[in-house]
C-alpha cells in the first residue's frame, strides 16, 4: 500500500509490503499506488487556478478604482463649471472673498486634473500590465498540467502493464500449483495406469515453465514499473510541481508590483496635490474683510447730500396756513443733481426748451445713458473716469499713429524713389479727423468729470427759503449761468480765449433773455429752490509750439473761428467789447456777447436790474510738481512755475499738451506745458 503526499517542495514516500498468503514466501510483490487523484497534485492544481482567479479579482478592483477616479475628476471638473463666474457676476467677484473661491475652483479643477492622470497611469501601469500577466499565467498553468498529465499517463500506463503481469503471474501459480497437486495424486495412486501418471507429470512441468515464464514477466515488469515510478516521483512530478510553484510565486510578486506601482503612482502626483492644497490655503488666506467692506463702500457711496434737518412749524392761530407753511425743500436725487433741474417734471421740461436751442450731436441723452446720469454722482464720476482713461489711450494710440505717418511722410519727401507723399494724405486726414472726433469726445468726458467730481466734492447748498431775498437772488444767478452754459448760440457768437489766473471770489455782471427769464421765473415760481451752478466751459490755453498735426489743425481751426468771430461783432458796433472787453470764456464773456445785440442804454438797464454773483473755484482734481522751470508768455493765460514747485490740478491735459493748475497760497490760475510736470489724480490715488 503506497500514499503519495506533498511536504514543501519535496516527495515523501511511505511504503508497506504485502505477501500473498497461498504463495511462496520467494515470491514478494509490491501493491500498485492509488490513482493520481487521491494525491496533492489535484489540491496543487485548484490552489493555482484560485491564485489566478485571485488576480482577476485584483485587477477588476483597480479597473473599478480606475472609473471612479475617472468619474471622480469629471464630477469635480463639473463642479467647478457650474461654479465658474458668470459674466454677470463679473462685478461682483472684486472681492477678496470671491477672489479667493476663484482662486479655490482653480486649484480644485487641476487637483480634478491630477486624479484623471491617477486614473490614466494606473490603466497603463496597473490594468493592462495584470490582463497580460493573468494571460500568461493561465497559459504557463495550462502547459504545467498538461505535463503533468503526460507524466501521469506514462506511470498509469507502466502500473497497468504491471497490473496484468502479476495476474497472469498469478494465475500460472495457481495453474502450477494445481498440476502438482494432480501429479502426486496420481503418482500416489496405484490404480492409474504409468500412462496417465506420466500424463500428470508431463501436464506438471507445463504448468511449471508457464509460471516460471510469468514469474520472469512479471518480475521485468516489476522493475521496469517501479523505474517509471521512482522517476516520477522524484524527477517528473517534482519537476511539474516547481514549474507550477514558480507560477504561483510570479503571481504573487507581481501581485506585490502591481500593489507598489498602484502607490507610486499616487505618490507621484502628490507634490502637485500639495501645491494645490497649499494653493486653496494661499487663496484662503487672501481674504481680507477690511478690504471687502472697504469695497462695498467704494462701490455703493453715492456720493448724495444729507438731508437737511426738518424745520420747525409754527402753528398761529387766525393765520393763513399757506402762508405761514414752511417750504420743504425736495431731496435731490443723481438724476436732478446731474442735471441741475428742481423736478422730474421740469427735467422734461427744460429738456424739450433746451433743445430748440442746442443741437443733437452736442446734447448727451439722458435715455442712452451715454452721461451716466443714471448713476448716484459718485459712481457717474468713476464711470466717467474710465471714459476719460479710455479716450486717453485712445487719443494716444491715434497720435502715435499720426506721428508715425507724419514721418513716413517727411521720409516720403525727401526721398521720393522710397514712395509718393500723396500716399500717405489720405491715411493722414482720416486719422487727422479720428483724432479731432477722439478729442472732442474727451473734451466733452472731461467736462462730464469736472461737472461730477465738482458735485461729490461740493458742500451742501444752503437752505432757500421763499423769505430770503438772498438765496433766491443766487439760485436765481445760477439758473440764468446755466441757461446760457447750454444755449449753443453762445458758442458761435463768443469765441473761447485763454482764460487768466482767477482770484478766488470775483464779481461778473449777468445780462438778460427774455426766453431765459421766463423759463427761471418758471422755475422759482414752481420749486422755490436754489440749484448748483454748472462748472464754466473749459478754456484751453494757445499753445505757443504744436506737437502734432492734430493741435496745429485744432489751433488753426480755433484761430480762424476767433478771427470770423471777432469780425462780425465788429461790424455789429460792439466789437471791441465781444472781442476783448471780457478775457475770458466763461459766463461773463458770454453775456458780453449777447449784450452786444442790444443798446448800450438795454445794457445798462439789465446790469443794474441783476446783482453782482460770486462763482466759485474749480475743485482740484489733482495735484502735480514741476519737473522744469516755465516762463509765461505774456498773454495772461500761462503761468510761469519753478522746478519742484508743487500746484493743484484744475483741468487735465485734453490732448492740446496744457494742464490747468493753481497755486496753493496765491490762487493764481493758469496753463502750464503738460509735459513739464508730473500729475497725480485723486481718482488714480484711490
Amino acid at each position: 500500500m503506497k500514499s503519495w503526499s506533498l511536504s514543501g517542495s519535496g516527495v515523501v514516500l511511505a511504503t508497506q509490503w504485502w505477501v500473498h498468503p497461498s504463495r511462496p514466501a520467494s515470491i514478494v510483490a509490491e501493491e500498485p499506488p492509488p490513482l493520481p487523484g487521491s494525491d496533492q497534485y489535484d489540491n496543487l492544481a485548484a490552489h493555482t487556478q484560485k491564485g489566478i482567479e485571485f488576480l482577476d479579482k485584483y485587477g477588476n478592483f483597480v479597473k473599478e478604482r480606475c472609473a471612479i477616479e475617472l468619474e471622480y475628476a469629471t464630477k469635480l471638473r463639473r463642479l467647478v463649471k457650474n461654479y465658474q463666474p458668470k459674466r454677470k457676476e463679473e462685478d461682483e467677484y472684486q472681492y477678496t472673498s470671491c477672489k479667493a473661491f476663484r482662486q479655490l475652483l482653480q486649484e480644485l479643477g487641476d487637483f480634478a486634473g491630477q486624479r484623471e492622470v491617477v486614473a490614466e497611469n494606473l490603466q497603463s501601469n496597473v490594468i493592462r500590465e495584470l490582463h497580460l500577466l493573468a494571460k500568461e499565467l493561465r497559459d504557463e498553468r495550462k502547459q504545467h498540467l498538461n505535463e503533468g498529465a503526460k507524466q501521469m499517463a506514462v506511470l498509469n500506463s507502466a502500473i497497468g502493464g504491471l497490473e496484468r503481469a502479476r495476474r497472469a503471474y498469478e494465475r500460472a501459480a495457481r495453474e502450477s500449483e494445481r498440476a502438482l497437486d494432480a501429479f502426486q495424486r496420481a503418482d500416489a495412486d496405484l490404480n492409474l495406469s504409468r500412462a496417465e501418471v506420466e500424463k500428470q507429470k508431463a501436464n506438471m512441468k507445463v504448468r511449471s515453465q508457464a509460471c516460471e515464464d510469468a514469474k520472469l514477466e512479471y518480475a521485468e515488469q516489476l522493475r521496469k514499473s517501479n523505474e517509471q515510478q521512482r522517476l516520477h516521483y522524484e524527477q517528473r512530478l517534482p519537476h511539474v510541481f516547481k514549474q507550477l510553484q514558480d507560477l504561483d510565486e510570479k503571481r504573487i510578486k507581481n501581485i506585490k508590483n502591481f500593489m507598489l506601482s498602484s502607490v507610486e503612482v499616487e505618490r507621484k502626483v502628490f507634490p502637485i496635490i500639495m501645491q494645490c492644497l497649499d494653493g486653496m490655503e494661499h487663496a484662503a488666506k487672501s481674504i481680507n474683510e477690511k478690504e471687502d467692506t472697504q469695497l462695498v463702500i467704494e462701490r455703493y457711496k453715492s456720493g448724495f447730500v444729507p438731508p437737511e434737518d426738518f424745520p420747525f412749524e409754527e402753528q398761529r392761530a387766525g393765520s393763513d396756513m399757506t402762508d405761514s407753511a414752511p417750504v420743504h425743500l425736495p431731496h435731490l436725487n443723481h438724476l436732478t443733481a446731474a442735471r441741475g433741474t428742481v423736478s422730474g417734471n421740469k427735467i422734461k421740461k427744460r429738456g424739450g426748451l433746451l433743445s430748440i436751442f442746442s443741437s443733437n450731436k452736442n446734447n448727451i441723452s439722458t435715455d442712452g445713458k451715454e452721461d451716466y446720469s443714471d448713476l448716484p454722482p459718485n459712481q457717474k464720476r468713476k464711470k466717467l473716469q474710465a471714459k476719460v482713461q479710455e479716450l486717453s489711450k485712445q487719443v494716444a494710440q491715434e497720435q502715435a499713429a499720426m506721428d508715425g505717418l507724419m514721418k513716413m511722410k517727411g521720409v516720403y519727401e525727401t526721398n521720393p524713389t522710397l514712395g509718393d507723399p500723396m500716399t500717405v494724405e489720405g491715411q493722414l486726414n482720416e486719422c487727422c479727423d479720428k483724432l479731432k472726433k477722439l478729442r472732442a469726445q474727451l473734451r466733452k468726458f472731461e467736462e462730464l468729470l469736472s461737472e461730477a467730481s465738482s458735485q461729490v466734492s461740493a458742500p451742501p447748498a444752503p437752505r432757500a427759503h421763499p423769505q430770503a431775498p438772498q438765496a433766491t437772488r443766487y439760485a436765481l444767478h445760477c439758473l440764468i449761468s446755466m441757461y446760457w452754459s447750454c444755449c449753443p448760440r453762445r458758442a458761435a457768437r463768443c469765441p473761447r480765449r485763454p482764460r487768466p489766473a482767477r482770484t478766488r471770489r470775483r464779481r461778473r455782471p449777468l445780462g438778460t433773455h427774455c426766453t431765459a427769464s421766463l423759463y427761471v421765473l418758471e422755475l422759482l415760481s414752481e420749486a422755490s429752490s436754489q440749484v448748483s451752478a454748472p462748472p464754466a466751459p473749459r478754456a484751453h490755453p494757445q499753445a505757443p509750439q504744436a506737437t502734432s498735426i492734430g493741435s496745429n489743425s485744432e489751433s488753426l481751426s480755433r484761430s480762424a473761428s476767433e478771427s470770423s468771430v471777432s469780425t462780425g461783432t465788429a461790424a455789429g458796433g460792439g466789437g471791441a467789447r465781444a472781442a476783448g472787453g471780457s478775457p475770458e470764456s466763461g459766463l461773463g464773456g458770454e453775456l458780453a456777447g449777447q449784450n452786444i445785440e442790444h443798446t448800450n442804454g438795454d445794457d445798462h438797464d439789465h446790469e443794474s436790474d441783476f446783482d453782482y454773483y460770486y462763482e466759485p473755484d474749480l475743485q482740484p482734481l489733482g495735484y502735480c510738481k514741476a519737473l522744469y522751470p516755465f516762463e509765461a508768455n505774456g498773454t495772461g493765460s500761462t503761468m510761469r512755475m519753478e522746478s519742484g514747485e508743487r500746484l493743484l490740478v484744475l483741468e487735465t491735459d485734453a490732448g492740446d499738451g496744457w494742464t490747468r493748475v493753481r497755486r496753493h497760497h496765491t490762487r493764481e490760475e493758469g496753463f502750464v506745458p503738460t509735459t513739464y510736470i508730473a500729475t497725480t489724480l485723486y481718482a488714480d490715488a484711490h
